[in-house]
């Protein structure tokens, strides 16, 4: 009997941690509550079915769709890179993602402002933990890093190490600007409505508006020819 309780606060309090950490992602970030994924809902044989990945051009299309929006930034999906500074090489993961991503994610910097940390295209922001295996106790800031022993990218901002109940995991940031200069892919997608590859998130003015940004972003793939099958934007909340 004891044993048999003892297993059982055991798994109620393991269930309990684990309802607190996922109840806990995102919370951390000042405007958690103002953030959203743009998704799609796909009409199918009566079914729908929903993902995260869209058109390119609805990064550019948010930004005037509605006065309610306040920005909207692309971003890819994450992956390992080479980073290499002199003899140390290792592989981290990065996301691409636009100028805009820190204004809005609000991710902590312990050096390098928010609002110019990714204009610069050949820009690349680390996470301390990073920096340190690079440049020891060297400050970081506009030293160069080879990233995949191809690009040569100055150091703009160190940020603190990304805590594991963020919905972002990352090591390193680099500019989309950049992303767009080497790709040609990304460069032939800015205006394509029909590949649904990227991600795209926007930050409102007040969430009490989300409804009505909704209904007004809804029918945005239908108005730039995508109709078969049906589909419609929504707004996936990050808490």
């Amino acid at each position: 009997n004891i044993a048999g309780l003892a297993i059982g606060i055991t798994c109620t309090i393991l269930i309990m941690l684990w309802v607190i950490d996922e109840t806990s992602f995102n919370k951390f970030l000042p405007k958690a509550d103002r953030l959203y994924q743009v998704w799609i809902n796909a009409h199918f044989d009566g079914k729908i079915n929903s993902w995260p990945s869209v058109p390119l051009p609805t990064y550019e299309a948010m930004k005037t769709a509605d006065s309610n929006i306040k920005r909207s930034l692309p971003t890819d999906w994450g992956y390992d890179h080479l980073l290499a500074v002199d003899e140390t090489r290792i592989y981290k993961r990065g996301f691409y993602v636009s100028e805009e991503f820190l204004e809005m994610f609000e991710y902590p910097l312990l050096q390098g402002s928010a609002d110019q940390v990714l204009d610069d295209p050949r820009s690349i922001v680390l996470s301390e933990s990073t920096a340190k295996i690079l440049f020891g106790d060297e400050d970081p800031i506009n030293k160069i890093v080879r990233v995949d022993n191809a690009e040569e990218l100055k150091v703009t901002g160190v940020l603190k190490d990304i805590p594991p109940n963020s919905s972002f995991q990352f090591d390193f940031l680099l500019a989309w600007k950049f992303r767009e200069q080497v790709s040609e892919w990304v460069r032939n997608n800015t205006d394509n409505w029909g590949n649904n590859s990227f991600q795209v998130f926007l930050e409102l003015n007040d969430p009490a508006n989300e409804e009505a940004v909704e209904a007004g972003i809804k029918d945005m793939l239908a108005e730039h020819g995508q109709t078969d099958p049906k589909k419609d934007f929504f707004l996936h909340p990050l808490l």
